[in-house]
């Protein structure tokens, strides 16, 4: 018997679960996630999950954030979230034509109820998701945007791979002995909004990074990485997230003369990727 149904915060639990066995879960489809940055775009912008259940087990799940406004659903992506879209169980046992039919039709009836809210403006799928097809008979509009995945089986050929320009700054920064430390939510946010000032860009409120930063400690899912001159200054910092398949650069930021101090924050980050979380 399956059924397709809106999660319960009883549900939910289970979802959150069910995200780190999917194969195309991130920590951006959770629950939690979702409620530390909706709240961006206001008290009318929300997340609703919907769960497929086969004999009340869960087998497919999508999460759909939206904004309402008088009457009408807008679909629109939430703020710090790269990614979103239907996860699913992969059933073991079951022959791959079979699994891919499953998902076809999973994903048509997911379409629907995406296409029952009333305009959908922009909706991110996981970079593991594979089949958009139900999406296009259902009168959706796809588009490709390009992510960058960095395999970290050896970190000396990753390096011997990096164009001579990283490889240089990264030298820079060791030779110039800037101190790396953890943990300053300050810094970060003194930093990247020196950075969107000068870009002349929009910043996200340091309360959502603070919330973020807070509550993802105590999932222990990120760290931040801040570089410093010699005389104590900040010159750069970067915010790691993390699940348990990747970690993500969430933001960053960089002083007006920062040198090479973001190179050598992101090889920093490569390095606690693999030796310290060893994805």
């Amino acid at each position: 018997l399956t059924k397709i149904e809106k999660l319960s915060d009883f549900g939910l639990i289970l979802y959150n679960e069910f995200v780190k066995e999917s194969v195309e879960g991130t920590i951006f489809h959770t629950s939690w996630w979702r409620s530390l940055v909706d709240g961006f775009w206001g008290k009318n912008f929300t997340t609703d999950f919907y769960g497929v259940f086969e004999n009340d087990k869960l087998v497919a799940a999508i999460p759909i954030s939206h904004k309402s406004v008088l009457r009408f659903k807008i679909v629109y992506n939430s703020k710090l979230t790269p990614y979103s879209g239907p996860v699913f169980l992969c059933k073991s046992g079951m022959k791959p034509v079979s699994q891919a039919s499953w998902r076809k039709s999973v994903n048509r009836d997911f379409a629907k109820i995406l296409k029952a809210y009333n305009v959908c403006l922009y909706y991110p799928f996981s970079l593991n998701h594979i089949d958009l097809q139900p999406f296009i008979w259902e009168g959706f509009s796809v588009d490709v945007i390009y992510t960058y995945i960095l395999e970290l089986n050896d970190l000396t050929e990753i390096q011997q791979n990096m164009d001579r320009k990283r490889r240089n700054e990264i030298k820079g920064g060791l030779k110039a002995g800037y101190n790396i430390n953890k943990g300053k939510i300050e810094d970060f946010i003194y930093l990247y909004q020196t950075s969107m000032k000068r870009q002349n860009h929009a910043s996200i409120s340091p309360e959502l990074w603070e919330d973020i930063f807070r509550k993802c400690k105590e999932s222990n899912c990120c760290e931040i990485f801040t570089a410093y001159d010699n005389n104590s200054n900040p010159l750069a910092s970067l915010f790691l997230v993390w699940d348990n398949k990747r970690s993500y650069y969430l933001g960053g930021g960089i002083s007006d003369n920062p040198q090479y101090a973001m190179s050598l924050l992101i090889w920093e980050a490569i390095q606690f990727t693999k030796n310290d979380l060893k994805l």
